[in-house]
């Protein structure tokens, strides 16, 4: 019997030993799973907070403070303006709503122009006004060309094209494609054109036909003969 009753008693606190330390492992376990979670939320606490205060100070939330870019297809800037001066010191300026370029720099210096907006100062400290839906405009040799309902205007004249090309140095204009003319005169419809001279000279080719208006006292005066 005594023999038995201490078999009785190992067996029992062998169990109460495998027990506590079962149990000991699984509340260092939920203890380590608690402070994770507690950490865990401590850091989503901080990073809301830092994510709020960057929006607040409308500054991207950058994990970094050196961004490297790589194989950039294009970039766009909104509301570009450039300026300038031809070969006789005369002001011009482009405007345009959006300005694109393949790549972080186009070698040829082009630039894609949306709702082109130009003016430039003539001989006369007059302005000439240039409206576009498109433009491109090369920064390399000052090239211009405008695209799609062009509307140029100034020194009475208003200029309606498709297409457009100038020499934003020598003030030098040209279209090969048709254009029309309204003065106060009457208009004249062409196949293409030329501006020569600041718009002192206006060449048209091909198809050149009109409208003129006569003043009253000239019509006046054709009638009394």
């Amino acid at each position: 019997m005594a023999r038995q009753r201490n078999r009785f008693i190992k067996i029992a606190l062998l169990s109460l030993a495998l027990g506590l330390t079962i149990l000991l492992f699984s509340q260092r376990k939920n203890l380590d799973v608690t402070l994770d979670l507690r950490q865990a939320v401590g850091t989503t606490h901080h990073m809301e907070t830092a994510q709020k205060a960057l929006e607040q100070t409308n500054q991207p939330a950058l994990p970094t403070r050196n961004l490297s870019v790589r194989d950039v297809s294009a970039t766009t800037t909104l509301g570009p303006r450039f300026t300038g001066r031809d070969d006789q010191n005369r002001h011009w300026q482009i405007s345009a709503a959006a300005a694109h370029h393949t790549g972080m720099e186009d070698s040829s210096g082009t630039v894609f122009l949306d709702h082109v907006d130009a003016t430039a100062v003539t001989s006369a400290n007059t302005k000439l006004h240039f409206e576009a839906l498109q433009g491109q405009y090369n920064r390399a040799n000052n090239q211009l060309k405008l695209k799609e309902k062009v509307l140029i205007s100034g020194q009475g004249i208003t200029l309606e094209a498709e297409e457009v090309e100038s020499d934003l140095d020598t003030r030098k204009a040209w279209s090969n494609k048709p254009v029309k003319i309204t003065a106060n005169q009457g208009e004249l419809v062409a196949e293409s054109m030329e501006i020569l001279h600041n718009g002192e000279h206006i060449r048209l080719e091909g198809g050149v036909r009109g409208t003129l208006h006569l003043k009253e006292k000239e019509t006046q005066k054709n009638e009394t003969k």
